[in-house]
């Protein structure tokens, strides 16, 4: 007869020396910086608080194709590759409306989007917010 004895040792995960970080948190309080020109919507937003690993952000708008219908998001831009808070959408034409989210970018990775934020492009109006 023969009798096999195996030993199995089993490393607990929680004692290895790794750590993993997150995206970063959405950025909140999406909204325009002033009123909008009738080709450019100037948005401006808040940074998360707690992540100051940001590279970037990635700005996504969706046309209105009716009362209250939106075509599926587009991106405006993949990474603005810097931290402002704020960006100015250009190429529209008079009378666009759409809606916008964004999300904050860092090394690891995209963070969640942010709250939607709908706006037009003004109607042949004059800005004189600034």
């Amino acid at each position: 007869m023969f009798i096999l004895f195996v030993s199995i040792s089993l490393i607990s995960v929680s004692s290895l020396p790794l750590s993993f970080a997150d995206a970063p948190d959405a950025i909140t309080d999406l909204n325009k910086s002033k009123l909008s020109s009738d080709t450019e919507i100037y948005l401006k937003w808040t940074a998360p608080a707690s992540d100051s690993s940001i590279t970037g952000y990635k700005i996504e708008s969706a046309v209105e194709t009716s009362f209250n219908n939106f075509a599926g998001y587009t991106t405006v831009a993949a990474n603005t590759g810097n931290t402002a808070v704020a960006y100015t959408v250009t190429g529209l034409s008079e009378g666009d409306f759409l809606k916008f989210r964004v999300s904050a970018i860092s090394s690891e990775g995209t963070g969640s989007t942010s709250n939607e934020f709908m706006t037009g492009t003004a109607h042949g109006a004059e800005d004189h917010s600034g």
